[in-house]
């Protein structure tokens, strides 16, 4: 880097130009690196832009790497179990169930890791997905049956 007023080299991290005196600006660099993938943080950002990692969250341990795993594992197996059981007339209540579970434990690991990847991003999907078609086909099967009704109900 050379000074702006002199052209003179600046050497290390020198405020001032050695020769001239002149302040030294030098552009804003952000020290961070992201703690999930070793990036360098944009400033400003409230998310590592490689990884989608929080800026703010601290390094996680053993501990908590293994929870996170075992949440997100949990929140799959309930958005399978809400997909499945949603797609059913008479089990979508159970569908809706499990995939609000699912979403919920998503959030849970997102809370844990900043980010909704892997086996959570799924399960997030799956239990959108589940809890929708969980509520279409309670509705639908809700009208079958008050239709039936009424056709035994009037003979």
């Amino acid at each position: 880097m050379n000074c702006t007023n002199c052209g003179n080299p600046i050497v290390g991290n020198e405020n001032f130009c050695g020769s001239c005196g002149a302040q030294i600006n030098r552009p804003a660099t952000s020290a961070k690196a992201c703690t999930n993938c070793g990036a360098e943080l944009l400033e400003g950002h409230p998310l590592c832009v490689r990884c989608g990692a929080s800026v703010n969250q601290a390094p996680m341990t053993p501990y908590m790497e293994e929870e996170a795993k075992s949440v997100a594992s949990s929140a799959l197996t309930f958005g399978i179990l809400g997909i499945i059981f949603s797609s059913s007339f008479f089990l979508s209540l159970l569908g809706v169930i499990f995939s609000s579970i699912a979403i919920s434990k998503a959030k849970k690991y997102k809370r844990m890791t900043g980010t909704y990847l892997g086996k959570a991003g799924v399960a997030r999907g799956l239990g959108i997905g589940g809890l929708i078609s969980g509520i279409v086909f309670s509705v639908i099967g809700f009208f079958y049956f008050v239709v039936i009704a009424l056709m035994f109900g009037a003979m």
